[in-house]
């Protein structure tokens, strides 16, 4: 199993326990030390971890150094903030055994506060996941197969989380494994392209903890967006590794989501804002749209005032601060 960190030193070892806690025991614990510039790689050794190090190059660079050092057939991966409960192991591993055509093996997670708190009971539960538009062709207990997973998922929120997955080795290496030219939306982009070589088995009880603090990357939602721009880019670039489902999914999402990023861009980068806003504007005309357009390009001290005076406009908030 794969743990990336960056400066994770203060999670890994209650991370590494849980791993240690595990009914059935991963063969190897590798932690990939993404250039941390604290004891990271200190707290993995002392854990009994084998420590791989490399240059600071982002979380799907350092998954896919441990999917390099790995030597089993399936690589389960664990963020190092994140926990598992003692029997995912092992209700992967017959899962593995019930439905030997899936290629990747998911399970529900929980969100919790640092405090353990309960935040998210189910995250594929949730209302905006939609997890029963996914078609179901086999059942054992809790746990089903998904055949047609690659072109569905393009009807539902996205719900397959990293530290929730295990993944054969050798459909990774065929997929590319993680994009490093997108350090946010890597995880989509990945599971996209492996659930093209087969079938996805998914536990319906959250096996993982996805611990949520001020850390969290998905919190930078400037990034989240920008994230969102590259996955898009690369569907187009590489159109026969995605589904053209949700290839089509995101060309009809990416003007509203360039109003988003145009809209968190005012307060900080007027050009920027300015051409998101045009090039939403160009795919699909909008007075939102135009309305964010004027306010980027006018001076920031104006922008300001107007912001103010347009806060009741529907979709215009003034940006966080």
């Amino acid at each position: 199993m794969v743990i990336p960190t960056f400066n994770g030193a203060r999670f890994l070892a209650d991370t590494i326990a849980t791993v240690r806690s595990q009914t059935v025991q991963p063969s190897e614990i590798i932690v990939v030390d993404d250039g941390s510039t604290d004891d990271s790689a200190v707290v993995a050794e002392q854990c009994g971890a084998t420590v791989v190090r490399q240059a600071n190059r982002g979380i799907g660079a350092a998954r896919n150094a441990g999917i390099e050092a790995a030597t089993q057939p399936w690589v389960a991966f664990l963020d190092h903030d994140d926990q598992w409960t003692p029997d995912k192991l092992e209700r992967q591993w017959r899962a593995m055994e019930r439905f030997p055509e899936a290629v990747l093996i998911a399970a529900d997670c929980a969100a919790v506060a640092p405090n353990g708190e309960v935040l998210i009971a189910s995250y594929a539960s949730r209302s905006v996941v939609h997890y029963d538009r996914l078609t179901i062709h086999a059942r054992d207990g809790d746990t089903v197969l998904h055949r047609h997973a690659f072109d569905e998922l393009a009807t539902t929120g996205w719900f397959l989380m990293p530290s929730a997955a295990l993944v054969r080795r050798d459909v990774l290496v065929r997929a590319g494994a993680f994009d490093v030219r997108t350090r946010r939306w890597e995880d989509t982009s990945c599971f996209l392209r492996v659930l093209k070589y087969g079938a996805l088995a998914f536990i319906q009880r959250p096996l993982t903890l996805w611990v949520v603090h001020d850390g969290n990357s998905h919190k930078d939602g400037v990034a989240m967006l920008q994230g969102f721009m590259e996955l898009h880019a690369l569907m187009r670039l590489d159109p026969e590794a995605y589904p053209e489902s949700y290839r089509r999914r995101m060309d009809a999402e990416r003007p509203e989501r360039l109003r988003e990023l145009a809209r968190a861009e005012l307060d900080t980068d007027g050009r920027a804002a300015a051409a998101h806003a045009w090039e939403s504007l160009r795919l699909a005309p909008s007075l939102r749209a135009l309305l964010l357009l004027g306010l980027a390009v006018v001076p920031p001290a104006l922008r300001r005032v107007l912001i103010g005076g347009q806060r009741r406009l529907r979709g215009i908030q003034p940006p966080p601060r």
